[in-house]
């Protein structure tokens, strides 16, 4: 047998350890047939029957174990567990001790390697060897006596201690008769499950809660009641997290049907809105989620006038939080009717669907939230409307103070409630619609970063792509290097679609052929047309849908931007004239708000120069204006658009010394804050200047200068432009 081993060069002697040593480089190179598989078998076989035996426990724990666990299946005192067939695992009864001293021979031998606290197979191969020792009838008993060994033992940690045992006593569970026994095993199998979805390990949950579920009889919904619920909707809100609607469905429909009442139908009502959302179908969501609430008590007002119920609801929320200070709202009665928190709950998630599909709905949703706060009490999901409404307050009223206010409370009631589950949802509020308004907006990546991993920890999915989206999409607006950006688009669009969430892709792919074409990725850089999307087969079908005017207003707005830089004044004006709700735009979050009005003023002054049209220049000034506003409360983030802007007002007006000093101000102010794009930007309308009033030498000059930074940016296509375009 040894020889044959040595023949087939899967072992060789060592002459500094003096050892038979196994080669895993020649065994996986070769592939192991079950003939070698059998010699190996057979030399196991010539150990004495504790090594064996010991290396059959071992293998059933898989190709490596800890010392810890081999203690605590060998201890003394969980004797009391050992099953009727005692001579099956007599050999390793007899303690802890003379284990390790039966496994010496195996580590000699070279079948196992001890290093540190782990005893490991120094290959698989030899694992399903010592495994094949195990009768098949005997194989469930042996993972029974180990799963019951290690739950009596109390020195493992309660989180490992409690896969090993499910782990265990799931491969002996058809050994399992009795049905009490059965039921407690299905409860171990939830609790794994959750432990799996808090670590966003969804496949080994969904396969705890199918073995769970198959661990009930056919009469579980009548005996078996809450363990078959909650195994269930943990079922379907799996299914939902990995895509898998069809599968979730199913499952749904049976809970519909067996659910005692409507509370206990709750979340599997989020579970549908959810899974309708990630399947791009807005407007159901709405309406089942709007349903759900007045099922809930808390019915939202809906009309065809919604810019009145948006006034009259507004009024109703500020008049409830008149006169109420931080402290006041802080030291509100915890909330402790379950259906306001149920409905508070699906506020949270029909807000997101609303932000994203229908404005109007939006505004109402988020004072709702407020309300129900201000008259039942404070609970963890006021958190996410605290930030909203700051948001809103920023976007729609320009009130900044007060919407930085809103914010920082959300920030606070979370730390104070210790809801971390809704930690995900008010970071990426807060750093989508408030952080920008006060601070630089470097600021917002590494909590839009942490927010996408946690929410997808707690199986928030829709948060964790939305707050990924974030990411990117602030990545880009800061200036970082465009090859790194791309980076970050791929794998948050990967996520995107493993998760199946097909709106927030689709709303996030016009950035990424924008990032392409600017990295010269495209035939046409003026076109949304390449590896990620076609605008014209996108826009086809979002003009077909309804509710589809962030996607269509993206688009536009990213072709005129495109339109501009590469110096295309008038196609620039029809893209953004194009977007059938400008307002769409104008009202998100601050720092895209301030980038709608920045294009627009440059554009305008543009075409201002060019036509002599009187209404440009109005136009242009509008923007100034906008600008000018959040450039008080965050000059990092927008002092250098208002002196790119009045540089521009400067030019067309014939103050050319203001314009001069404008232009400089500009570039400076966004290398300084590190806004490399805009930089470029502002060197090449510097340079375009300068060319206007002759001075060639200077033309020059910040020509090279927005060649360089445009470079440093890593848009190729407008560096290649730059090189054919140069008017000299």
């Amino acid at each position: 047998c040894l020889r044959s081993l040595y023949d087939e060069g899967f072992m060789h002697f060592s002459l500094n350890t003096r050892q038979w040593q196994w080669d895993t480089k020649v065994i996986d190179s070769k592939g192991v047939s079950d003939s070698a598989v059998k010699l190996m078998t057979r030399q196991i076989l010539t150990f004495p029957a504790k090594t064996q035996n010991a290396l059959k426990l071992i293998a059933c724990l898989g190709s490596y174990t800890d010392e810890c666990v081999l203690s605590a299946i060998t201890a003394d005192d969980n004797s009391g567990s050992q099953q009727e067939n005692s001579h099956v695992w007599e050999p390793i009864t007899s303690g802890h001790n003379e284990l390790m001293s039966s496994l010496q021979l195996a580590i000699r031998q070279g079948i196992i390697v001890h290093t540190e606290s782990k005893y490991k197979f120094t290959h698989d191969s030899f694992q399903h060897a010592a495994y094949s020792l195990i009768s098949e009838t005997e194989r469930g008993l042996w993972h029974l006596w180990i799963g019951n060994r290690v739950r009596l033992d109390q020195t493992l940690s309660p989180e490992k201690a409690l896969f090993i045992t499910v782990g265990q006593l799931n491969k002996g569970a058809k050994f399992i008769d009795d049905a009490d026994e059965r039921v407690e095993l299905a409860w171990l199998n939830l609790q794994a499950a959750e432990i799996s979805i808090s670590y966003a390990a969804f496949v080994p949950a969904s396969f705890h809660l199918r073995v769970g579920r198959s661990l009930l009889d056919e009469n579980c919904w009548r005996d078996q009641y809450k363990l078959c619920l909650q195994i269930s909707v943990l079922q379907a809100e799996v299914k939902q997290c990995e895509g898998s609607f069809k599968e979730m469905d199913k499952i749904l429909e049976e809970i519909f049907l067996n659910a005692k009442c409507l509370d206990d139908k709750i979340r599997s009502y989020f579970i549908r809105v959810r899974s309708l959302s990630a399947q791009g179908k807005q407007q159901e969501a709405l309406e089942v989620g709007l349903l759900v609430l007045s099922l809930l008590g808390e019915p939202v007002p809906t009309s065809s006038d919604m810019r009145a119920i948006i006034k009259e609801e507004f009024l109703k929320t500020k008049q409830l939080l008149e006169g109420k200070t931080n402290d006041d709202l802080l030291s509100l009665k915890a909330m402790e009717n379950s259906r306001k928190i149920a409905a508070m709950q699906q506020l949270n998630d029909l807000i997101l669907f609303a932000f994203v599909a229908r404005q109007k709905e939006y505004h109402v949703l988020v004072f709702k939230t407020i309300q129900i706060s201000l008259c039942h009490g404070m609970c963890k999901e006021a958190t996410i409307g605290l930030a909203m409404y700051g948001g809103l307050l920023i976007q729609y009223f320009n009130d900044i103070e007060g919407g930085y206010r809103f914010g920082q409370l959300a920030m606070s009631l979370v730390e104070k409630l210790q809801a971390s589950a809704c930690l995900a949802r008010v970071y990426t509020a807060f750093h989508t619609f408030i952080n920008s308004s006060s601070q630089h907006h470097r600021v917002s990546l590494e909590p839009l970063k942490l927010a996408s991993q946690v929410a997808l920890r707690v199986g928030d999915v829709e948060y964790s792509v939305m707050s990924a989206r974030q990411y990117c999409i602030h990545s880009y607006q800061c200036g970082i290097e465009l090859s790194t950006v791309e980076k970050f688009f791929r794998k948050g669009c990967q996520q995107m679609e493993e998760h199946k969430q097909v709106v927030v892709l689709k709303i996030t792919l016009p950035y990424l052929q924008t990032v392409l074409n600017l990295m010269g990725q495209s035939d046409d850089p003026l076109k949304l047309i390449g590896q990620a999307m076609d605008y014209k087969n996108m826009l086809k079908e979002a003009l077909r849908n309804k509710n589809q005017s962030v996607l269509i207003c993206t688009i536009y707005h990213l072709q005129s931007w495109l339109a501009y830089i590469f110096n295309e004044y008038e196609l620039a004006s029809e893209m953004a004239a194009k977007c059938p709700n400008a307002q769409v735009l104008s009202s998100y979050p601050v720092f895209l708000k301030c980038d709608v009005y920045f294009l627009s003023g440059l554009i305008s002054f543009a075409m201002a120069y060019k036509t002599k049209n009187e209404k440009w220049r109005i136009k242009g000034q509008s923007s100034i204006e906008v600008i000018e506003l959040h450039a008080g409360y965050a000059p990092s983030n927008y002092q250098h658009k208002l002196f790119l802007l009045q540089a521009e007002f400067d030019s067309i007006r014939g103050k050319i010394d203001d314009a001069a000093k404008n232009y400089d101000n500009a570039v400076r102010a966004a290398g300084e804050n590190g806004y490399v794009q805009d930089q470029a930007l502002a060197y090449e309308r510097a340079a375009n200047f300068y060319m206007k009033q002759g001075d060639d030498h200077s033309a020059i000059q910040y020509y090279a200068d927005a060649q360089n930074a445009y470079l440093r940016w890593g848009a190729v296509s407008k560096v290649n432009h730059l090189r054919e375009n140069l008017p000299l």
